[in-house]
């Protein structure tokens, strides 16, 4: 740690953000219940909900364009890896739902306006894709609202933190552990530091910084506030 700076405890510097989810705590993902909202519905009945009524369709003419172009795909995938386009969703193999959803290097189709054949994205992999890629607002925003959903980053656990910073502890808890505690535990948890005499002498400034904002935070009556609230969860 002698070689470390405070980046190394911020969420907003590489050094120290957790590397998946880039300091939030969430990811923000394409949802599969969303996708297949209905899962007693088969293929044929419109489970892949993004691919029955395109995202992109502002007419019914585009629309039944663009829906006739994704069944097409679907049929060349679902005869290829021998799926049942007629059997309810829920009937369907982990594998095969997994193959519909986020595709296959072994299935190819080619577009009309294409001249290779295209490894299968899966609609996941379209969705995804397609929000990454577009320069169209309205599709990303059509995505986003139908189909994504945040979720707890699977590996920082939503502290948002490398671990490597999370497993530095003071007194048994790490920063994040401190952060969350409520204004009122925070003051008490640093009067309370046990430390040795290096350890004051090093910490000496930073804890008088340290308590003199709790202490003010204390004082104003926002005791019950945790320090790592969220800007838009706080009042003007």
């Amino acid at each position: 740690l002698k070689k470390r700076d405070p980046r190394f405890f911020s969420l907003r510097a590489p050094k120290g953000a957790c590397p998946d989810c880039n300091g939030l705590g969430i990811k923000i993902e394409i949802a599969e219940d969303l996708v297949v909202p209905d899962k007693t519905l088969s293929i044929n009945e419109g489970a892949l909900a993004p691919w029955q009524t395109p995202i992109t369709s502002k007419t019914h003419r585009w629309q039944n364009s663009w829906a006739s172009y994704y069944y097409d795909i679907l049929k060349i995938v679902c005869d290829e890896a021998k799926i049942p386009m007629n059997k309810p969703w829920n009937k369907l193999t982990k594998e095969q739902q997994n193959i519909l959803l986020y595709g296959s290097d072994e299935i190819f189709y080619q577009a009309a306006w294409a001249n290779n054949p295209t490894a299968f994205e899966g609609v996941i992999g379209n969705l995804r894709r397609r929000y990454q890629e577009s320069e169209s607002d309205f599709v990303k925003e059509e995505i986003y609202e139908k189909y994504m959903r945040e979720n707890v980053c699977p590996t920082c656990k939503g502290q948002r933190l490398k671990a490597e910073a999370l497993s530095v502890y003071i007194n048994g808890k790490n920063i994040t552990q401190i952060t969350s505690m409520q204004v009122k535990d925070a003051v008490d948890f640093f009067n309370n530091l046990k430390l040795n005499a290096t350890e004051q002498l090093i910490a000496k400034q930073i804890l008088k910084e340290i308590k003199a904002r709790l202490g003010f935070l204390n004082s104003v009556g926002l005791s019950y506030l945790t320090l790592d609230r969220k800007n838009p969860t706080l009042s003007g």
